[in-house]
């Protein structure tokens, strides 16, 4: 009887024992669970718009016939021969004449530009002689493939500056220019065509020998 008794005991234990494991799961399943953690997006700055450089407080002041005048350099003159006053061109290109052996890549660029670009005719004229007397391969180059331009594009100071200081080199040039000029029945074709004869004339009248350089 006891040893009965003693085993009920021990089933009693066994079932208490159930029982508290039982009620302790749930509450450990029960606890709130740790949410994860979500990292924000990173998010890329875009770039700073491009500024357009602001101008200076004080622009370049517009030169004058008289700042002109008392330029002492070709850098000096250079500046004016982009200068709004066709006037102040004229004289800045005038004043380089006594530079015209050792004009500065600056001045020599815009000189040649200036020969297609600027629209005073007067101005195109001087600046035409002005860089034939320069002696400078990339003016000869230049004077030379004019003649082979579009008729209408054909730059007639060009034409006519070649007469005046090439050699017999710009004459074979001048030969091909007026059989193209045969075939052409345009009104500026006529008014190139006499120009061209005439500058061949020139160079052959001297023998073909050129003023000042080796053209």
């Amino acid at each position: 009887m006891l040893i009965k008794k003693g085993y009920y005991v021990v089933l009693l234990a066994l079932v208490i024992s159930a029982c508290s494991n039982s009620e302790e799961a749930p509450t450990q399943n029960n606890q709130p669970k740790t949410p994860p953690v979500i990292e924000a997006p990173v998010v890329q700055s875009e770039p700073e718009p491009y500024q357009l450089p602001k101008r200076p407080d004080t622009p370049e002041p517009i030169l004058t016939i008289a700042d002109v005048k008392a330029m002492t350099s070709p850098d000096q003159l250079a500046k004016a021969l982009v200068a709004p006053d066709a006037q102040v061109r004229l004289a800045a290109v005038q004043a380089l004449s006594p530079y015209a052996a050792n004009l500065p890549d600056v001045a020599l660029q815009r000189l040649i530009n200036m020969l297609d670009a600027d629209q005073d005719k007067l101005i195109v004229k001087n600046v035409a002689l002005l860089l034939s007397q320069t002696c400078h391969p990339a003016v000869m180059v230049m004077l030379l493939n004019n003649l082979n331009r579009d008729i209408n594009s054909l730059n007639i100071e060009a034409l006519t500056v070649l007469g005046d200081v090439a050699g017999y080199r710009a004459v074979e040039k001048i030969d091909q220019l007026l059989a193209r000029l045969e075939n052409e029945q345009s009104i500026t074709a006529e008014q190139i065509r006499p120009i061209a004869q005439q500058a061949k004339e020139k160079i052959i009248a001297r023998n073909g020998k050129p003023l000042a350089c080796s053209w």
